[in-house]
C-alpha cells in the first residue's frame, strides 16, 4: 500500500488487566496497522513530554475511531470503580470519551467513532459501558473482519448502482364508447408487426370507427329494431372485451405446447382475440352474422390457439345470472358462427 493513501487513525483504550492482556491488545493494533489502518496504542510510546493525561486527549480527538477494549476491570475504572489509584488512565480517558460522547449525542444523538470491542470466550457485553451498549459491538478475533470492514469503509454487500428504468407503456384507455362495423382484415394485425406500426394501425382504426358510428348515427332511423337483449348482450361485451380478451388468449396460450413465442406475437395474438370478440360485438348490437361470413384474416398464431380461446369464454366466461340468460344465448350463438367459420379454416 502507498504511504500516501490516507489511512483511518484508530486508538485503542483498554485496561492494564495483565501482561497477557497487553500482549492481546498489542497483537490487535499489529494486525490493524497491517491491515491498512494507523492504530496507536501506548505500548508504542517510550516517553511523553506533555503528560499521559493529555497525550490520551489529543489521540482520542485526532481518532477517526476510538476501540474500547471491554473486560470487567476496564468497566469498573471506566465507572471510576477502580480500587485505590489504580487504572487512572482509563479514568482519565473515560471522563473525556463520556464527554464527547454527551456533546455529540446532545447534537445529533449518533456515535460514528466509539467501537466497543470484546476478546473472544472472556468479554461479556455487561462489560461495555453503559453509554455505549446501544451501539455496534464486535468480538474478536471472531468478528475482526467485521470491525475491519467499518473501519475501512468496505462494506461486505455493496448497494448497485441505479440503472435505466424500462419501457412501461400505459394501457390502453377504456372506453364505453359503442363500436361499428369495420371489415375484419382491418381489424386484425399482420404477424409480427413492429410497435409502432401496431399503434398507428390501431390510431387509424379508431379515427375510421368513428366516421362509421356517425354515419350510423345519421342512419339510426333507417336501422331494424334490436331486440333488448341483443343491445344488452353488446353492452356487455364492451365493458368486458378486453379482459375476456386477456384472460382466454392467455388459457390458450398454456394448451399450446413446445412453441416459444415472442412477447410481440403474444401481445399480437391477445389484440386479435379482442377484436374477434368486437365481431362478436357487432353481430349482437344488429342480430346479423353477416360480418362472420367469408372472413378472409391473416392471423398470428396457428388458428386453433383463436379457437380454444373463443371456446374457454363460451364455456366459462358468459354472464352466469339467470336474468341475463338470454344474453348469454345470444353471445353464445355468436361465438359458436364465428367458432364454426374458424374451423372451416384448418
Amino acid at each position: 500500500m502507498s504511504n500516501n493513501i490516507q489511512r483511518p487513525k484508530v486508538f485503542i483504550s483498554y485496561s492494564w488487566d495483565s501482561e497477557e492482556h497487553k500482549k492481546w491488545v498489542l497483537a490487535l493494533s499489529n494486525d490493524l496497522i497491517r491491515d491498512g489502518t494507523d492504530c496507536q496504542i501506548d505500548q508504542y510510546v517510550n516517553l511523553v513530554e506533555e503528560g499521559w493525561p493529555w497525550w490520551m486527549e489529543k489521540q482520542i480527538e485526532s481518532a477517526d475511531f476510538v476501540l474500547l477494549v471491554c473486560t470487567q476491570k476496564y468497566y469498573d475504572r471506566f465507572h471510576k470503580r477502580g480500587e485505590g489509584g489504580a487504572g487512572r488512565g482509563v479514568a482519565w480517558e473515560g471522563a473525556i470519551l463520556t464527554q464527547i460522547f454527551y456533546d455529540n449525542f446532545c447534537c445529533n444523538s449518533r456515535n460514528k467513532s466509539f467501537i466497543p470491542v470484546l476478546p473472544d470466550n472472556v468479554g461479556e457485553v455487561n462489560h461495555i459501558p453503559i453509554v455505549l451498549r446501544g451501539y455496534p459491538s464486535f468480538f474478536i478475533p471472531s468478528q475482526y473482519e467485521d470491525l475491519l470492514r467499518l473501519i475501512l469503509k468496505r462494506p461486505k454487500i455493496v448497494k448497485p448502482l441505479s440503472g435505466e428504468p424500462p419501457p412501461l407503456p400505459p394501457e390502453e384507455i377504456v372506453s364505453l364508447r359503442k363500436k361499428t362495423d369495420v371489415p375484419l382484415q382491418d381489424l386484425v394485425e399482420k404477424k409480427n408487426a413492429p410497435t409502432e406500426k401496431l399503434f398507428e394501425r390501431r390510431q387509424e382504426l379508431k379515427r375510421r370507427l368513428e366516421q362509421i358510428e356517425k354515419e350510423i348515427e345519421e342512419e339510426k332511423a333507417h336501422l331494424p329494431e334490436v331486440p333488448t337483449y341483443c343491445r344488452q348482450a353488446a353492452e356487455w361485451l364492451s365493458i368486458y372485451q378486453r379482459d375476456l380478451a386477456k384472460d382466454a388468449g392467455e388459457k390458450a396460450l398454456r394448451q399450446i405446447y413446445g412453441k416459444n413465442y415472442s412477447p410481440e406475437e403474444i401481445d399480437n395474438f391477445l389484440w386479435e382475440i379482442e377484436k374477434l370478440l368486437e365481431l362478436i360485438y357487432f353481430c349482437a348490437l344488429t342480430t346479423s352474422r353477416v360480418f362472420l361470413d367469408g372472413l378472409s384474416i391473416r392471423l398470428t398464431l396457428p388458428v386453433e390457439a383463436h379457437i380454444n380461446a373463443l371456446k374457454y369464454i363460451k364455456r366459462n366466461r358468459l354472464p352466469a345470472d339467470p336474468t341475463l340468460s338470454n344474453v348469454a344465448a345470444e353471445i353464445r350463438s355468436c361465438l359458436e358462427y364465428l367458432i364454426d367459420r374458424l374451423e372451416q379454416r384448418k
